[in-house]
Order: C-alpha cells, then sequence, then structure tokens
C-alpha cells in the first residue's frame, strides 16, 4: 500500500505539464482544423470570368514539359 501522506514532486509537475501540453495541444488541433476549413471555403464572388488562355503558351508549355529529350546518365 502506498503512503499519500507524502506526495512526490515530481507526480505534481508531471501533471501539471501534462494540462499545460494537453491544453497546447487542443489550441493547436483547433487552429489547424479552422485552417483547413477556411482554405476549403471557395469565395465565388471573385470568380472572374474575363480569363484568358493563350492557346500557343499553354501549347508550348506542354510541349516543354512533356515532349523533351531526357539525358541519359552515363556511370563509370
Amino acid at each position: 500500500m502506498r503512503n499519500w501522506a507524502k506526495i512526490d514532486k515530481f507526480y505534481i509537475v508531471f501533471f501539471i505539464l501534462l494540462i499545460g501540453l494537453s491544453i497546447l495541444m487542443v489550441f493547436t488541433f483547433k487552429g489547424t482544423f479552422d485552417a483547413i476549413l477556411t482554405s476549403a471555403e471557395v469565395e465565388q464572388s471573385k470568380d472572374t470570368t474575363d480569363l484568358k488562355v493563350d492557346r500557343n503558351e499553354l501549347d508550348e508549355g506542354y510541349k516543354f514539359v512533356f515532349e523533351r529529350e531526357s539525358l541519359p546518365l552515363k556511370i563509370r
């Protein structure tokens, strides 16, 4: 059976630290999930209908990325 007359200081500091870390964790998760929800909202009022895509530049970029020649690596 334990002697409850004297509580070790370690347990007091340990429980205070656990409570502090749990409060910090709650605020961290709350901030993270609020940021995710905010980033998922789409504002349709800022939708611009005058967006134009230059077809030639788009094709040029596609060719640069997907149709370029790869250089083989020669290891001796």
